[in-house]
């Protein structure tokens, strides 16, 4: 960074040593070389009184995760906890003494209000006061232009742990996600395994309606063994009950399918060919297989 400011500005540097990280004056050693230059132009123009509100983008979009990346933990801690749990306790004692949905909507329209007006509009200025707080720190210490640049930059710059508010929310919301489509794709291929144990009892209630013209009442009646003969390890067995196949599943299945069942049954009255639909009572569509939904 250039270190020709002029004079009176905060980002007058040291004449001496010029060792630390290219950048000698304290307030751009303790931002860091990275945005030294953007926070260089808001600085000063706060410091001259005339930029106490912006706008500051990461703040708007990342507020917690700016606080933290920049080493405001005082600013995080109440952002992120102590706020919120005052908020919520104004919150409780709104919603006693007036209506609970006005005191909740009242709730959310300061905190939008707070959150994404209020500071993203004088985050430069919160940012400001804090580097002027340890700049004036380190500035009455016994130590050399260049050492307190140094210290300023060694406690000063970034945290990782910013990324935490970033990636964590993110994984979370993936996993929200996935999960549900995880587990909605295997309940879906252990129903497909009973659909396919029931091929046999089809054949079979499908030749007993073409020889004799109704259907058969039960496995015995169809030719068929006992229904736990077309066990697998999602389905507890296939019956046939008055012409219709009910699929019955349990054993290792997944524990929303354990004790539910698809009925299977041969329309016959369409004046056409017969042919096999499905339908179940109680498992919701979109882990059915199109043709029973």
């Amino acid at each position: 960074m250039s270190t020709d400011a002029p004079s009176g500005s905060i980002y007058n540097a040291p004449e001496s040593d010029t060792s630390t990280s290219g950048s000698d004056d304290l307030f751009a050693a303790w931002v860091g070389p990275k945005r030294a230059e953007y926070y260089k132009a808001r600085f000063e123009k706060i410091a001259g009184g005339g930029g106490n509100v912006g706008w500051h983008w990461p703040a708007f979009f990342f507020s917690s995760a700016w606080l933290l990346y920049r080493k405001m933990w005082l600013y995080a801690l109440l952002y992120i906890i102590v706020i919120p749990i005052a908020g919520a306790l104004v919150l409780g004692v709104a919603s006693v003494l007036v209506d609970p949905v006005t005191a909740t909507t009242g709730y959310y329209v300061i905190y939008f209000i707070y959150a994404f007006i209020l500071m993203p509009m004088f985050a430069n200025r919160l940012y400001y006061g804090h580097v002027k707080a340890k700049v004036d720190k380190v500035s009455s210490m016994n130590l050399s232009d260049g050492q307190m640049a140094e210290e300023l930059a060694r406690k000063g710059g970034t945290s990782w742990l910013a990324y935490l508010f970033v990636i964590i929310p993110v994984f979370g919301i993936l996993a929200a996600i996935a999960i549900p489509a995880y587990q909605d794709y295997t309940i879906r291929a252990q129903i497909s395994e009973g659909l396919s144990l029931a091929g046999p009892a089809k054949a079979a209630v499908g030749e007993y309606y073409e020889r004799n013209g109704a259907m058969p009442s039960d496995n015995a009646e169809a030719g068929m063994d006992d229904p736990v003969a077309y066990r697998g390890p999602y389905v507890e067995g296939v019956t046939v009950e008055s012409g219709d196949i009910v699929i019955l599943y349990g054993r290792d299945a997944n524990s929303n399918l354990v004790g539910e069942s698809i009925v299977l049954f041969l329309e016959t009255d369409s004046g056409q060919r017969p042919e096999w639909q499905c339908y179940s009572e109680t498992l919701p569509d979109n882990w059915l297989p199109l043709a029973c939904r």
